[in-house]
């Protein structure tokens, strides 16, 4: 068994291909006979493609990952690292087969015609991924699922569907910003989501599109009262980000998001930009000090516990 590792980059070389589309035209192969799994390591860069990833022979153990190489994170900023956008909207940026998963990119559609979504996602896991629509298409979704997914840490902004909860999708910690239609759409019974925040659907939040669509979890939040759940948090306000207008969407040290949400320790221990949490807020990024009048602001919660535990390291010492 063997990890089979290619790369992403501006400029090509050995192993390494310009675009994804490339990748997958090169690298296609069977994963399950001898047992592989394969990695495509993407290094900073904007890339422009509509790539549907399929053909490959995978299972659960011999699948295929397409992440930010070490150096090459976003680090919770969109446009930075890894940007895979496209205008090509009715086929998505991707469109995904069993077992491949993103983690730590950039996904932008900018489509002026409208399509289906940005992302279709069959069985798939996905962390820290920075998903937004900025084309003039008002008609996409930016996620369609058909099969059970998993999504850690991700955002979704300003599309008609952010999440379009077709079957049973976990989501952790991810955060709905906008959405015509609805942030968290749902038609199945029994969605797990949990420490979720939406804010800024016109047709609602946390939306139960089809009966009998309800969610399992706790402390997800909402503006408009739909949060679903155990221990819902109702009446978040553009003060509980720390740059609504700007697209800041950190949660602030001291707003109804900080320090609420469920520890999920056992499951992971990271936000979208990488940091520890220290403690559990609701939503992608970690609780940051509000920023003061005139702008700026302090660490998050996670920097300050490092600063105070250095400090503490020199004291004894």
């Amino acid at each position: 068994m063997a990890v089979v590792t290619r790369y992403l980059k501006p400029v090509g070389g050995v192993d390494t291909y310009t675009s994804i589309d490339a990748w997958q035209a090169g690298e296609q192969t069977d994963l399950v006979t001898p047992g592989d799994t394969h990695v495509l390591e993407c290094h900073t860069g904007t890339y422009e493609g509509s790539t549907l990833i399929s053909g490959w022979t995978t299972s659960p153990s011999n699948n295929i990952t397409i992440k930010a190489a070490a150096g090459h994170e976003h680090n919770g900023v969109f446009g930075a690292g890894v940007l895979l956008q496209s205008s090509m909207v009715s086929a998505g940026v991707f469109t995904l087969q069993n077992d491949v998963g993103l983690t730590g990119l950039c996904l932008e559609s900018r489509g002026a015609t409208n399509g289906s979504c940005l992302l279709v996602s069959i069985g798939s896991t996905h962390r820290s991924l920075l998903v937004r629509r900025t084309g003039a298409a008002d008609s996409v979704a930016g996620f369609s699922g058909f099969q059970p997914a998993a999504f850690y840490n991700c955002i979704f902004e300003n599309f008609y569907k952010n999440f379009n909860l077709g079957n049973t999708t976990t989501c952790y910690n991810c955060t709905s910003i906008g959405g015509v239609y609805g942030g968290f759409v749902l038609d199945v019974a029994n969605t797990p989501l949990t420490n979720c925040v939406a804010f800024g659907s016109s047709g609602g939040d946390f939306l139960l599109n089809k009966a009998p669509a309800t969610i399992i979890g706790s402390g997800n939040a909402s503006e408009d009262g739909s949060a679903g759940g155990t221990a819902p948090i109702t009446g978040v306000t553009t003060a509980d980000f720390y740059n609504y207008a700007g697209g800041d969407y950190r949660p602030v040290i001291g707003g109804v998001l900080d320090g609420v949400g469920t520890d999920l320790s056992g499951t992971f221990t990271d936000d979208v930009s990488g940091a520890t949490r220290a403690t559990w807020d609701i939503g992608a990024w970690i609780a940051v000090a509000a920023p003061p009048s005139g702008g700026g602001g302090g660490p998050s919660r996670a920097v300050a516990y490092s600063l105070v535990t250095r400090v503490a390291a020199d004291i004894m010492s």
